[in-house]
């Protein structure tokens, strides 16, 4: 009797830190697109648009740039400067990444190992995306509103499924699958091999975690 306890207890203990594992979500630095160092920035060659108002993308972009140490060379010395919405937005001016004034060039970033790869709003493909290690920008908020996806977890419906997520204007930290299957223009990245990214390492670590819980 006492055997089978410990093994029931065992495999209870086993699948509680398993879904805590599979819950989690890794960090990726936060930048909120109305922080007063670039948030009266104009967007691209818009003019009449702010980092603050419409800088939601660059913002999520950003996020990864800086988690992978890539480093933007700007100004006629091309001189390194590390990733954040503002040094992203210079670059990109620079650089031909933006189109009708402040739309971001979808494969602007290629040459800097960040390559888009598709649209697609199907649950499952995003999860699967993220556990094959690529980068996801979710579009949410009736398609007004782009944040990074930084993990997930699954429920029993799509109003109980999250996309745990970095928000570079809201003080919210999750969006239901159900929410992020209504945006049109969620944007899945191929990150370059050779890159060395904070958040590679902490994606290896609880893969090894849930592998050894089993």
């Amino acid at each position: 009797m006492v055997y089978w306890i410990f093994i029931i207890l065992t495999i209870m203990k086993r699948n509680i830190l398993l879904a805590s594992l599979l819950s989690l979500s890794v960090a990726y630095p936060l930048y909120k697109q109305c922080s007063p160092a670039w948030g009266a920035n104009a967007l691209g060659y818009s003019g009449g648009r702010t980092i603050c108002q419409s800088g939601c993308l660059i913002s999520s972009v950003s996020m990864v740039l800086n988690d992978c140490q890539i480093s933007l060379p700007l100004g006629p010395t091309k001189e390194a400067n590390s990733a954040n919405p503002g040094t992203i937005n210079s670059w990109l001016k620079e650089n031909d990444g933006f189109e009708d004034g402040y739309g971001f060039k979808w494969n602007s970033t290629k040459s800097l190992g960040l390559e888009w790869e598709k649209f697609s709003s199907n649950a499952t493909e995003l999860r699967e995306a993220h556990d094959a290690n690529k980068r996801i920008f979710l579009h949410v908020r009736h398609d007004n509103h782009y944040v990074l996806m930084t993990g997930y977890s699954v429920g029993a419906t799509p109003e109980e499924s999250l996309f745990y997520i970095n928000d570079p204007a809201f003080d919210t930290d999750a969006y239901t699958a159900a929410e992020v299957e209504a945006g049109n223009y969620t944007s899945i990245f191929t990150l370059n091999e050779t890159l060395t990214c904070k958040t590679n390492s902490t994606k290896a670590n609880l893969s090894r975690e849930v592998t050894f819980l089993y």
